[in-house]
């Protein structure tokens, strides 16, 4: 024994990780650790957590998700010492929850973060501490005393926001299609609903919808008026040892997409009445033979069919028991060459999301170093299908003169479909994109999805030509084809531009007009570089992380998109049925967000004019609708909408 205590520490090291790495020690934390410790003051010496960071590393390669943070993260948010700290400060959490701790803020970011970055791990390791039960307990806790008695579910938005996405997030381990009625309708008349009906009071964006242009300078003023809701909250959190200042994610998004996937279900188990269809005629040939405008019996089949894109569970890697350590910091892992990430798996559906979070935080502020994309170039090209979510129209009236008149939670909600068929149209670098249209208040005219009045757009082979009245200018926008990963996504014209060049982005000197969508995962690089500075990162022990030395930067190439314009229209088939409109839109380069104008395509018809403006979230597209009659310092008549791209 005494010979095999002179054992070099990497020696222990790799008797203990083997020893802990198993197929039965994956899930909690590693139970086996603290006998390890105790077995004598050498053993204990050579493996406690002050001593060997790298065994902690590695056993959070074993039981975490570390593909996330290799895409997202600097290097030196990486370190050993980084990923050991991580994975205390997450079982610490695991701990907490299984053994049903009062809920916490601090926990409630740890497993959104976790879930941010989950392919397949860092769920089984949540739903083993029986995530679900510690969610509903904090809401329990947190909804109002009686029926209109003060509650923190809707006055604390941060923590209401993280637990509804955590619900959506963790939707496989749910299962709301077991929910009993009862338990569906508690989450959709008392926990979602005042969301939808009264989102207007709640985040539903990262910054005001007036200002096409950010961060906003400090030298503009008067500021046009802000009616679209607060801004999330922007708060610190700890992240791989490291201080990460962060917004929290909007909540009425979240709402709607919890809320409609329970009235799907509803839909699903309530077949429609056969009576009522059979006053409508049964397809569109027979109603076009008959003379009749509207819905047909095919039509609202469809629509009560319509089901939105939610995430489905992740298979746990087969190689659960690899040591990953060692890859994660293998020279193979970072091949420039390497197939792109599937967009709609695992981590990756949560990636422009992430991006927000920790770059859309101030409007005021340029973006920190951690920024990246907030859309991809391309996906809204295609068909979508949804709901805009209503509400009545004197009521919401009633609910906007004071929250004395009308009480949110009454109001009735009702779906009508909503059809898109849309297109993207890229303005290349160095051509000066559209100026956008200002509106009576000086600020940007959102109202007309920030285009100048009185455009004329002209579709040409594979472009449009946007032609500026106000301006007397004509710009060219390419657009977006669909193809293979080996084909050119324009015709030649947009294809024969200078190859786009590195981008070296450090958090003082980030341009503020770019594009972040237009970069892929495979063009797009963290590191660190020297700066002597004085700034100290906050440890998980309460000490800190030197960080005088460094600042973080990213390099990525450049898309050359100067602009992303949307024109679209609902389809000759769906445009029978519910009404004719074309659309023209535009995407916020600071943010992500698409703001689309529906107007009937017959000026004479009097479906009326409304505004969508929203985030893509995963493969849904999702937001608040408002009409346009209503001057853009008031709250008019509005609702939430969600779409969902189809085949």
């Amino acid at each position: 024994m005494g010979n095999a205590l002179g054992l070099p520490r990497e020696i222990w090291e790799q008797c203990a990780y083997y020893a802990l790495a198993t197929e039965t020690t994956f899930l909690g934390p590693p139970s086996g650790l603290t006998s390890i410790l105790l077995t004598c003051r050498r053993i204990n010496d050579a493996l406690c957590f002050s001593n060997n960071p790298r065994l902690y590393a590695r056993l959070f390669c074993f039981k975490f998700d570390i593909e996330a943070p290799r895409r997202r993260l600097p290097p030196r948010w990486l370190t050993s010492q980084c990923l050991a700290a991580e994975f205390h400060k997450r079982i610490m959490t695991l701990k907490r929850i299984r053994h049903c701790d009062e809920y916490s803020l601090q926990d409630l970011w740890t497993c959104y973060l976790m879930m941010s970055e989950n392919d397949g791990r860092n769920e089984r390791q949540l739903e083993w501490t029986r995530i679900s039960e510690y969610l509903f307990r904090a809401v329990l806790t947190r909804i109002p005393s009686g029926p209109s008695g003060p509650g923190m579910w809707y006055e604390d938005p941060e923590a209401t926001s993280l637990i509804i996405w955590l619900f959506w997030m963790l939707l496989p381990q749910n299962r709301p299609s077991a929910e009993s009625i009862r338990l569906r309708g508690f989450w959709t008349q008392t926990l979602l609903h005042i969301f939808i009906a009264a989102g207007f009071r709640f985040p539903s964006l990262y910054a005001p919808d007036t200002i096409l242009h950010l961060p906003i300078s400090p030298d503009v003023y008067p500021l046009p008026p802000i009616i679209s809701g607060p801004n999330p909250r922007k708060t610190t959190v700890v992240h791989y040892w490291h201080n990460l200042t962060v917004a929290a994610p909007v909540l009425t998004p979240a709402a709607l997409l919890s809320w409609t996937v329970r009235q799907e279900m509803y839909q699903q188990a309530h077949p429609l009445d056969y009576n009522i269809l059979g006053r409508f005629p049964t397809d569109r040939h027979t109603a076009n033979a008959l003379g009749i405008r509207g819905p047909t019996a095919e039509d609202l089949t469809e629509f009560h069919q319509l089901r939105i894109y939610s995430p489905g569970p992740l298979l746990l890697p087969s190689h659960a028991t690899f040591d990953t350590y060692d890859l994660f910091y293998s020279d193979d892992c970072h091949h420039e060459d390497e197939e792109e990430p599937d967009q709609t798996r695992g981590s990756m559906r949560y990636e422009q999301d992430w991006y927000r979070e920790v770059s859309c935080y101030d409007p005021y502020a340029l973006p920190g170093a951690l920024r990246g994309p907030v859309f991809s170039l391309g996906s809204l090209t295609g068909s979508w299908a949804g709901r805009w979510v209503l509400t009545n129209i004197e009521s919401h009236m009633g609910l906007l003169r004071g929250p004395s008149d009308v009480d949110p939670r009454a109001l009735p909600l009702h779906s009508k479909p909503l059809y898109w068929s849309l297109q993207e149209h890229h303005c290349f670098e160095p051509t000066e994109p559209i100026a956008p249209g200002t509106d009576e208040y000086n600020g940007d005219d959102i109202l007309n999805a920030w285009l100048p009045r009185g455009h004329l757009l002209t579709h040409l082979d594979g472009a449009i030509e946007f032609y500026d009245s106000e301006n007397n200018c004509k710009i060219r926008y390419d657009t977006f084809i669909p193809r293979g990963s080996r084909e050119a996504p324009y015709l030649k014209p947009a294809c024969e531009r200078p190859h786009p060049q590195w981008i070296l982005n450090e958090c003082d000197e980030i341009a503020t007009d770019e594009v972040p969508g237009s970069t892929s995962p495979s063009e797009y690089e963290t590191q660190s570089n020297r700066r002597h500075d004085g700034e100290a990162v906050a440890g998980i022990y309460g000490a800190t992380v030197p960080s005088d030395e460094y600042v973080d930067t990213v390099s990525y190439r450049s898309s050359g998109v100067a602009d992303v314009l949307v024109t679209g229209e609902t389809g000759q088939r769906h445009g029978d049925a519910w009404g004719h409109y074309s659309i023209v839109g535009r995407v916020r380069p600071w943010d992500g967000l698409v703001v689309l104008l529906q107007k009937p395509a017959d000026p004479r018809s009097d479906l009326g004019e409304w505004i969508f403006k929203g985030y893509i979230h995963d493969q849904n597209f999702v937001g608040r609708w408002r009409e346009t009659t209503t001057s853009a310092d008031t709250v008019g008549y509005e609702g939430g909408f969600i779409v969902t791209k189809t085949e």
